[in-house]
């Protein structure tokens, strides 16, 4: 009951804010699609030209991240803010003097977090999937022309070589300076590190495990697993099959349905929630965070690893050797993810009730979106492939308003 309770209040006020923040939200996420599109078209048109297509894709997952947190804090602004209470260990309104933050504030400091986080769930995945599409359709399957191909992967890895130095040298010598155009800048080079590692990555690592499926060892796993079913008894169960082949049709179910249905059904939802929490505020980790059981594990080991050696021969070397940068280059990137990783901490602690209704009331929106797409397509009906293309970003947009504007 009390599950039912927290849905039907969520549920409350996720339309009463819908509503009434419509306008605002819908003109941002429309501005981040139209200029997302618009930067992929860009892209397509630089063709073989890597660096100039590369440039363009970032801007395409720059501008949709930068319209997303804004739409964000349009959605919660002027509502109450809230904020943890150390001395009674509950969540109690803030102080109306502390003010909400300005989307300069949000713009240089809640946008790396969200982008850190929306590379490190593998939301990226995403985007190059649509710049492929993109070249498919305006090339079609003629690869010689596409403005991304995982083929240029040693392209993609010094691309991203030579951003994380200029990144590098930007945090350390603008560290502690403020402005929206600085944080744009910063934003970019974050991209444009975050894109072409994946890129590069991501070929490598196919590249890796189809190297590693032709060597010895892969082998041997393979008739060690073998033997392992062949020690199974061989009987028969209820279901007509035997001991051996259920055990291997529970592992295809685990690593093909399960993991995937999980991420897919709690885990992203989740992650979202979390950056939404970023955007909204519970960023402030001086303020907002409870001086937990887990807090003091973390802080306690972080003492215990500033006292080894090493780590402090690190902090005494001198201000600018490239040590002392390297050093304080990692630090930044890992405070990128600090935010986030608080903030999805604070939806653990607030209960399995709340949880439950979020990702049950995400479910809805989401076949809400499916079947709103697949009724507009009904009502289309078939066309030729010149029309079609045209309104399935239309299509598109339906679909993606509901679901980003009310999840």
């Amino acid at each position: 009951m009390q599950t039912l309770h927290e849905v039907a209040t969520l549920a409350r006020g996720t339309a009463s804010l819908w509503w009434a923040r419509l306008p605002a939200i819908g003109l941002w996420l429309c501005l981040g699609f139209v200029g997302r599109e618009l930067a992929i078209m860009a892209s397509v048109r630089f063709g073989p030209n890597l660096l100039g297509s590369t440039l363009a894709f970032v801007a395409a997952m720059v501008v949709w991240v930068v319209c997303l947190v804004m739409m964000l804090h349009e959605a919660t602004r002027g509502r109450q803010a809230y904020r943890f209470d150390e001395a009674t260990g509950r969540v109690a309104p803030a102080d109306p003097s502390e003010g909400g933050r300005s989307p300069q504030d949000v713009l240089t400091h809640a946008v790396v977090p969200f982008l850190a986080a929306w590379a490190a769930w593998g939301f990226t995945e995403d985007h190059v999937q649509r710049v492929f599409n993109a070249n498919i359709i305006h090339y079609g399957i003629d690869a010689t022309n596409y403005s991304i191909t995982f083929a240029a992967w040693p392209t993609y890895l010094a691309i991203a070589v030579v951003a994380w130095v200029v990144q590098a040298v930007l945090e350390i010598t603008m560290r502690g300076r403020g402005g929206i155009a600085l944080g744009l800048v910063r934003v970019f080079v974050r991209g444009m590190v975050i894109l072409t590692a994946f890129l590069g990555l991501d070929s490598l690592i196919t590249r890796s495990v189809d190297w590693a499926r032709g060597r010895a060892f892969w082998a041997w796993g393979r008739d060690t697993w073998e033997a392992f079913k062949g020690l199974l008894p061989d009987w028969k169960l209820w279901w007509d099959t035997t001991i051996p082949e259920a055990v291997q049709q529970l592992v295809d179910a685990l690593w093909g349905y399960l993991i995937p249905g999980l991420w897919l059904v709690v885990a992203l939802p989740l992650v979202w929630l979390a950056l939404t929490a970023t955007v909204v505020g519970w960023d402030d980790l001086h303020r907002a965070l409870p001086a937990g059981r887990l807090l003091g594990r973390v802080t306690s080991t972080a003492a215990r690893v500033r006292r080894l050696r090493p780590v402090r021969s690190l902090e005494a070397a001198p201000a600018r050797s490239p040590i002392r940068l390297l050093v304080l280059w990692l630090q930044n990137q890992v405070e990128d993810l600090v935010p986030v990783l608080q903030a999805f901490r604070l939806i653990l602690r607030s209960g399995w009730p709340f949880i439950a209704a979020y990702l049950l009331l995400g479910a809805v929106v989401q076949a809400i979106s499916t079947v709103v797409i697949e009724g507009l397509l009904h009502m289309v009906g078939p066309q030729d492939f010149a029309s079609t293309m045209r309104y399935l970003q239309l299509l598109e947009l339906a679909g993606e308003f509901l679901m980003w504007t009310i999840a």
